[in-house]
């Protein structure tokens, strides 16, 4: 987990969501940190007591710890490799039916917020980032659907199938020049 990832504002915003909003969530983090410096700066953070995290765990473990889990948050912060990707735990996300708390890119405007998939906030605004928890916290029935509309974008456009015909087109165009 790196720091342009945005670690320590989800962190300060489980903490806002529990502390200013009166609710009761956890955060689940899995991975290892970039260094043991901002390991340590995410676990001085208001929100750490709210977190459960995980170092490493695996794929078994993995899907039982993602199967509780209410939203996906990627609010990877605004540099120009994360403006212009689409990261695979956008789609891992989508493909298990989570609602979707996601950085305000332009590029990810299409996957979530067009299709209806989760919110967009501002990945540098931990308040942002903590009314949309609220919201996905408030309105459960809203989010699942919010989920399944991941869901079925990722089962009808976005998976190997569809890209691979696109990606055939392609080819057959360019052995028309």
């Amino acid at each position: 987990m790196t720091s342009v990832r945005g670690i320590f504002e989800i962190t300060e915003a489980i903490g806002q969501l529990n502390e200013q909003l009166g609710k009761d969530a956890r955060l689940l983090l899995i991975g290892k940190f970039e260094s043991s410096a901002f390991e340590e700066k995410c676990r001085e953070s208001a929100g750490w007591s709210y977190v459960d995290y995980h170092p490493w765990v695996d794929r078994k473990k993995l899907a039982a710890l993602l199967a509780g889990a209410d939203a996906g948050v990627v609010t990877f912060l605004p540099v120009p490799n994360h403006t212009s990707s689409q990261p695979n735990k956008l789609f891992e996300y989508m493909s298990l039916g989570l609602p979707l708390i996601a950085s305000n890119f332009d590029l990810w405007k299409e996957l979530i917020e067009i299709k209806g998939s989760g919110v967009l906030v501002d990945p540098e605004r931990p308040q942002e980032i903590a009314q949309a928890m609220a919201w996905m916290v408030d309105h459960p029935a809203e989010a699942r659907a919010m989920g399944m509309k991941g869901r079925h974008a990722v089962e009808t456009e976005f998976n190997w199938d569809a890209e691979f015909t696109k990606l055939l087109d392609m080819y057959r165009r360019l052995e028309t020049l």
